[in-house]
């Protein structure tokens, strides 16, 4: 229980970090949705990834 509030509280964390520099304009973002760019361009990459190995495992 206390390795998922530890894991839980280090997620928070970063998150508000993340949204506090991209509201002062350190991380880039593009779209203007409080997410910064970097972070969407590697969940996209992931996705692809992700889709790719899916599509090699199932043929």
């Amino acid at each position: 229980m206390q390795t998922i509030v530890i894991i839980l509280s280090i997620l928070l964390v970063a998150a508000v970090a993340s949204a506090i520099l991209v509201y002062n304009g350190v991380l880039g973002d593009r779209d203007k949705d409080g997410i910064a760019d970097v972070i969407e361009d590697s969940v996209a990459d992931l996705k692809k990834e992700i889709k790719e190995l899916k599509d090699k495992i199932s043929k």
